[in-house]
């Protein structure tokens, strides 16, 4: 834990980042490869939320679909049901937990031929928390580099799913039960700035995999480091692409005044997101699907192979991203009240004796 912590400590100590910074910007005038985009065209304007920008996913069909999982089977998001969410007025805490990231057949052969995969998840407040704090964006990123043989790693070979691993405490706060919320999965080529920092960081620091997390900072820091980040990274396919979009964790944030009719619901459970261009692929499959260790495994085939040997084989064809979220509400002055409690607490007892 404390080499991740330290892990920009460690590169800006071993120098050479201007110069880095001074090349990234030569490389941008490079001509792009097929399904290359330059990322600054993308994350330039990627927080601009307060103008009602809806960013375009950064290639075609690569935004994202949202899936729910739980002991019914998958459905998409947009058949999970008002009454499904929290019944809270006030605010919430997501804690967000990774899953896997499963490129299909294709995606499999861009990340071994580009050595590494970029995982990003952001989430954004919209409003501001007690009336007193302005609103806040949460980051969080994971770079995986391929073994030998172009193999990906698991995040669970990574320790990456222990529960405070991605941001020292992977909470986020939702002011009013709402926010926004973005996933995006890319590889950058091996010739850029950003390529190079990581895999330097990661010799010095002597870890597996960087895990890059940043907590409740404001949206002008933001968009400071991910202007950076692009510069560095300069240019990237994606395989799955999401502008920020508009989140609902309570019934009741759904009912306020000009909230929009399209959004992702967040409730407590397991999250599988794929791009758009594969639903299709996924529809024939979708009813014999479930999660196990955050893989999709057809349920109809028993087996004693362990799961992520069995994962690659369930649709091929098919990338996917998993999360597991836990969302509860925040009730001031009742600590450690939990949501079931809290409902069981506003219901008067019934009293059994009758006068």
């Amino acid at each position: 834990m404390e080499s991740r912590r330290n892990f920009f400590e460690e590169i800006l100590a071993c120098g050479g980042l201007a110069a880095l910074l001074s090349s990234s910007v030569e490389a941008q005038s490079k001509p792009l490869a097929t399904g290359q985009i330059r990322t600054n065209d993308f994350w330039g304007s990627f927080y601009e939320t307060s103008r009602g920008i809806q960013k375009a996913a950064a290639g075609p069909g690569k935004d994202v679909r949202y899936l729910y999982s739980d002991s019914s089977g998958l459905r998409y998001v947009d058949q999970i049901k008002k009454e499904e969410l929290l019944s809270h007025p006030g605010d919430t805490v997501v804690n967000l937990t990774l899953g896997q990231f499963r490129p299909g057949t294709e995606d499999a052969r861009a990340v071994r031929e580009l050595t590494s995969s970029q995982l990003r998840i952001d989430c954004v407040q919209t409003r501001p928390f007690m009336d007193l704090l302005a609103p806040a964006a949460w980051v969080a990123m994971a770079s995986l580099y391929t073994d030998k043989a172009g193999k990906l790693p698991s995040l669970q070979q990574l320790g990456m799913q222990q529960p405070n691993l991605m941001s020292g405490d992977n909470k986020v706060i939702l002011p009013g039960g709402s926010g926004k919320f973005a996933v995006n999965v890319s590889s950058m080529t091996k010739e850029s700035a950003l390529h190079k920092i990581l895999r330097q960081g990661v010799n010095i620091a002597g870890i597996a995999s960087p895990l890059m997390s940043f907590p409740a900072m404001s949206l002008p820091a933001a968009r400071t480091f991910t202007a950076i980040y692009s510069l560095l990274e300069e240019r990237a396919s994606f395989f799955l692409s999401s502008g920020l979009v508009d989140a609902a964790s309570t019934q009741q944030s759904m009912e306020r005044p000009g909230f929009p009719p399209q959004f992702v619901p967040l409730k407590t459970g397991n999250y599988v997101m794929i791009p758009r261009q594969h639903t299709d692929l996924l529809a024939e499959h979708l009813p014999y699907l479930e999660l196990n260790q955050g893989y999709l495994i057809d349920k109809r085939k028993k087996s004693n192979t362990p799961v992520d040997q069995q994962a690659p084989q369930t649709v091929p064809d098919l990338t996917y991203v998993t999360l597991k979220l836990d969302v509860s509400a925040i009730r001031l002055g009742i600590p450690g009240l939990t949501e079931p409690a809290a409902a069981a607490a506003e219901t008067p007892a019934k009293s059994t004796n009758k006068k």
